[in-house]
Parts: structure tokens; sequence; C-alpha cells
């Protein structure tokens, strides 16, 4: 009875040991198989791959972007360039196919590039008013500062723009206005008494021009001296301005009118 147990004994083992080695012997096969396919898939004839993976491209130079893709052994088309408040000029701004994607060796990606920032041309608002110009300027998409000044430009007025008109900035940028509030006022001097002559030498000194002169006949004094102004003296004036006044005339003497 042993020996019956014994050799059935050795009888299972043996079979276990045959179904073992035929398990690890499919086991093998399946992994050649499987090597063997995946060299199909993967490499050609050449031991070189037939699938390549499409790098991340996005913000990097142009040139770096080549030659990223040149190591995938890829090809680089730029479409087009587009500007771009934040990617600097030149720089991968998008790629189809899209990065991690695999295509064929030689495929060519598609990239648009960045532009830069957006640059536009400082229009020409010199002597428009200050609302007409911030106008201007903020339809070109500029942010404007004012300074106010005073100067012999009308009030309200446009003196000077900086940077200078049909400069290019890059946007976002400021563009600094300078506004006339008008002239400095000054006091009216004293005319009345001098002689024509004599009375526009003295308004002319204080920063003001002789104005309309009217002729008026007098029988008091001598004829040619001034008997009115307007405005009158004392009187705070634009700097600039006309003053107008009023000559005496002998009553039989007739003067040519104008200054």
């Amino acid at each position: 009875m042993r020996t019956r147990r014994w050799e059935r004994g050795q009888l299972f083992r043996r079979r276990d040991t045959r179904l073992l080695l035929k398990i690890v012997g499919v086991g093998i096969v399946a992994f050649l198989l499987g090597y063997a396919l995946m060299s199909l898939i993967f490499f050609n004839d050449t031991g070189e791959p037939t699938i390549a993976t499409v790098p991340d491209l996005r913000r990097q130079p142009q040139a770096t972007a080549e030659r990223e893709l040149e190591r995938a052994s890829l090809e680089m088309e730029v479409r087009t360039s587009l500007v771009h408040p934040d990617v600097p000029k030149g720089a991968v701004l998008a790629q189809s196919p899209l990065p991690g994607q695999e295509v064929a060796p030689g495929s060519i990606v598609e990239v648009i590039l960045s532009a830069g920032r957006d640059r536009r041309e400082v229009p020409r608002v010199q002597r428009l008013s200050q609302a007409q110009a911030t106008r201007a300027l903020a339809s070109s998409g500029f942010d404007v500062t004012i300074t106010e000044v005073q100067d012999t430009v009308p009030a309200g007025q446009v003196i000077s723009v900086s940077p200078a008109a049909g400069t290019l900035l890059e946007l976002p940028a400021i563009v600094s206005l300078t506004v006339s509030t008008g002239p400095p006022l000054a006091s009216v001097p004293m005319v009345v008494g001098l002689p024509q002559a004599e009375a526009r030498t003295v308004l002319e000194d204080a920063g003001f021009k002789l104005g309309e002169v009217r002729y008026e006949s007098s029988w008091r004094g001598r004829s040619g001296i001034v008997i009115a102004q307007e405005p009158r003296s004392g009187e705070l004036t634009p700097l600039g301005s006309a003053i107008e006044i009023t000559v005496s005339e002998d009553r039989f003497i007739r003067r040519p009118r104008g200054g």
C-alpha cells in the first residue's frame, strides 16, 4: 500500500513540474512576443523610434523651441504672431499638437509666437483742450496724467505732451499732458495823462499790449494825451491782454483812427 501511495505521489509531482514548466514557457514566449510587438510599434528597421512625444514649447523662445523639436525628431511651422501683455516677444504663445501628444517622427508642430505687448503711437494733441486730448489718448489705450501751469496759452489748452507725439509706446503706458491755467494776472499800469507813444511803452514794459485807440475832442489841455483807459489802472488782468485807451485831440483837427 505504501509503495502504491509513493508511486502515486511521484506521478503527481512529475505532473505539477511539467505544468509549471509549461506555464513558465508560455510566459517567456508571451514576453518575447510582446517585446517583438513593441519593437515593431516603436522602432523601425533602423532602430529609430516610430512615435515621437510632442514637447511643451509654451513660453520658450523660438530658437529654444526649435532645438526641442529637433531633439524629438519634429519640425516647427510658425503660423502667426499675436500681441500679449505677459509673454515676451518671440516666445511661443500656443502650439498644436498639444504637449504630451504622440505623433509620427518628422511631423510638423504649428506654433503661434508672441508679438509682445501692444504698441501704440502717441497722437498729436497739442493745442487741443484738456478734455479733447484726454479722450484722444484714452481711445488709443493710454493712461493720462495732467500738470497745470500758468502760460500765455488760453486756459484749459494743452501746452506740451510727454512722450512726444508720434512716439511708439508699449501698453500699458502713461502720457503726461501739461495744460495751461491761463496767463498770470498783473496790475494794469496807469497811463492816463501820458502821451500816446509813452503809454504804449509803459503797457508793453508791464507785459500788456496797446489795444484799440479812440480819439475824443477836448477843450482841455493839449491833444495826444491819454484821457481814459480800459481796464482801469490797478485792475488784475491776464498778462498779454490788450488795453484800450482814449486819446484827446483838438476839436478842429481830424486824426486818422487806429494805433
